[in-house]
């Protein structure tokens, strides 16, 4: 059944952005790459563009009803951190 189907339905890109939003039939999913998110591959500092960006999306979050799931994951490469204060990823 298409309900059952969790290919992509849709896909929202802003060419030379990174950012992609898809409607899949469990929701929706908000990709943010780490070239978008951090100042520079070897930094643990959050662009602050980016920051502004996430602090919209919380306050819309917020405002979302309580029955509403939200699932934030984060994942990495296995590129060894230098000069940061985390010792891995």
């Amino acid at each position: 059944p298409a309900s059952q189907n969790t290919e992509t339905k849709a896909t929202i890109a802003r060419k030379g952005e990174g950012s992609v939003l898809e409607q899949i039939d469990q929701g929706s999913v908000l990709k943010l790459p780490s070239s978008l998110l951090f100042e520079n591959a070897t930094s643990d500092a959050i662009n602050q563009d980016m920051m502004l960006y996430l602090e919209r999306i919380a306050k819309i979050i917020q405002k979302l009803p309580k029955r509403v799931h939200i699932n934030v994951r984060g994942f990495t490469d296995d590129t060894p951190l230098t000069k940061t204060r985390f010792k891995s990823h």
